[in-house]
């Protein structure tokens, strides 16, 4: 049994139009989620073995403010093909997971996140800045995941900071 965690990057800042969209920041509103989710992950006690985060400027600062404010240990890579990734890069990424590794959480973008959660779960679910999404798999390696996914829970922002039951989405 593994256990995947997806956060899609919080809300970042179109401010600055010069900026390539690599290069963009949160704004506010987004540090502001970030912590709440840094929150919830310290509550829950989620500690994934594995953090796999876009090299994106957005995802990169949306990870740094989860760890801190969730004290969280987890080792932290980097993987450029999160970036952009569509759901078979991403899943091409998580195949590479050492099979001794227990859970990972991937921080990345849309469409890619919410595709990936679709292919695992077989549910179509919107996912917006900061929504983050606990799978439970039911594999022995990261190389298996295809529809073997069912899906715990989703939080979105801007609805209370609880754990929602998959079962009462929309």
């Amino acid at each position: 049994m593994k256990t995947l965690f997806l956060l899609r990057h919080a809300k970042s800042s179109w401010k600055d139009l010069s900026l390539a969209d690599f290069d963009r920041p949160l704004k506010k509103r987004g540090k502001d989620s970030a912590r709440s989710i840094g929150l919830l992950v310290k509550k829950e006690k989620i500690f994934p073995n594995l953090i796999l985060c876009s090299p994106a400027r957005r995802t990169r600062e949306t990870i740094k403010i989860v760890r801190e404010t969730a004290e969280l240990p987890s080792e932290l890579r980097y993987e450029e093909r999160i970036y952009e990734g569509n759901s078979m890069k991403l899943l091409a990424v998580l195949g590479e997971v050492n099979p001794t590794v227990e859970s990972v959480l991937m921080i990345g973008h849309n469409p890619g996140m919410e595709n990936l959660l679709e292919l695992l779960t077989g549910r179509a679910l919107q996912m917006p800045t900061a929504a983050f999404a606990k799978i439970n798999l039911d594999v022995k390696s990261w190389t298996e995941l295809v529809e073997h996914g069912q899906l715990e829970w989703l939080v979105k922002p801007g609805s209370p900071l609880q754990v929602k039951d998959p079962g009462g989405l929309e």
